[in-house]
């Protein structure tokens, strides 16, 4: 049986914790009072609460506990202090829990504060607020997916759900990571890409063939995986991101390989290999919302898995390695500013 790790062992340095507290507050600070506007959704929250307050417009693509949020908020004040209220409401619960996260998993939690200032804040922070708390919710749950405590996972991601609908991946993933065999889980994304380019490429159809309009009466939960998630686009896999984070398998999965990795940080390597077949998979739909959705919520563990993966098992050279990582996710961070303009200076 394999002997349970206690994953409460991991310390930082007093000033290093000191340091933790005041980047806490700083970052909710700044997405708690940030200007309607400045990133793209913020304006979206906005009207949607004022068309719920005043019209009472609910739109169905926004999940019910929203909404009970901004009414109990309501009762107390004026719908633009809801707004307010609402942002600060989110960025509490996100980046306190993602902060904790990194506290009580990470092996450098200022390093993963680092590439989560380069990507989530962005993404999940002052954009995706909703999704922000759920996949938070998530990266908390780490010990319990990895323990395969049920209860505990699913109680979390019941409510990681009532944020984001998105969290039903979770569920998914949790039931495929049953599977034990090592080769299957490097094989995984591997499938993934060539089912993409078969359905893309081959006499098949490709998009016409695999469409979830079509399968949609025999998909479990079709509704809200579709109707709440987006719309179709074209996808292009063949993207410098998407090709950093298959490179950034290969580099885990000889770490898993040749380290005999078997804790935590194996478990976090499972989701990442499901997350890329999923991508691929999702990817020949054309649902262009519900493939990033579900790809971003999942490859957060890289947050936690990076700096683990190198420090843990002391892969050399280890500082070449970070640097790598760091100048992949700053090129991310490029990406949603220019490319996404995930946020407006």
């Amino acid at each position: 049986m394999e002997q349970k790790e206690n994953l409460e062992s991991i310390k930082i340095k007093k000033n290093e914790h000191f340091i933790l507290i005041l980047l806490f507050f700083y970052i909710f600070l700044i997405l708690s009072f940030r200007p309607v506007g400045l990133d793209n959704d913020s304006i979206d929250y906005q009207r949607i609460i004022f068309e719920f307050l005043n019209y009472s417009i609910i739109n169905d693509r926004i999940e019910l506990s929203f909404y009970a949020i901004t009414k109990i908020f309501s009762t107390m004040l004026s719908p633009e202090l809801v707004v307010r209220l609402v942002f600060v409401f989110y960025a509490f619960l996100s980046v306190l829990l993602m902060f904790y996260s990194f506290r009580r998993y990470s092996l450098s939690p200022l390093y993963s504060l680092l590439l989560y200032s380069l990507s989530y804040l962005l993404l999940a922070g002052f954009n995706q607020i909703r999704g922000g708390v759920a996949i938070s919710i998530f990266l908390l749950a780490l010990k319990d997916f990895h323990f395969r405590k049920n209860f505990n996972y699913f109680t979390k991601i019941l409510i990681a759900f009532v944020f984001h609908y998105m969290s039903l991946i979770f569920f998914a993933v949790y039931f495929i990571a049953k599977i034990k065999n090592k080769i299957f889980w490097i094989l995984l994304p591997v499938i993934g890409i060539f089912i993409n380019i078969v359905f893309k490429y081959s006499a098949l159809g490709g998009f016409s063939f695999f469409d979830l309009n079509t399968l949609g009466k025999s998909l479990p939960l079709y509704d809200i995986f579709i109707t709440k998630l987006g719309h179709k686009e074209h996808i292009n896999i063949l993207n410098i991101w998407n090709i950093l984070l298959i490179l950034d398998f290969v580099i885990f999965s000889w770490i898993v390989v040749k380290k005999k990795v078997s804790d935590i940080n194996y478990s976090m390597w499972k989701i990442f290999s499901f997350s890329i077949f999923i991508y691929h998979i999702l990817a020949v739909s054309g649902y262009i919302v519900l493939t990033y959705r579900i790809s971003e919520a999942l490859n957060a563990i890289l947050l936690i898995m990076i700096p683990n993966m190198i420090l843990k098992y002391k892969v050399k050279p280890k500082y070449l390695f970070l640097l790598f990582f760091t100048v992949q996710y700053i090129y991310y961070f490029y990406h949603l500013i220019v490319d996404t303009q995930a946020i407006h200076f």
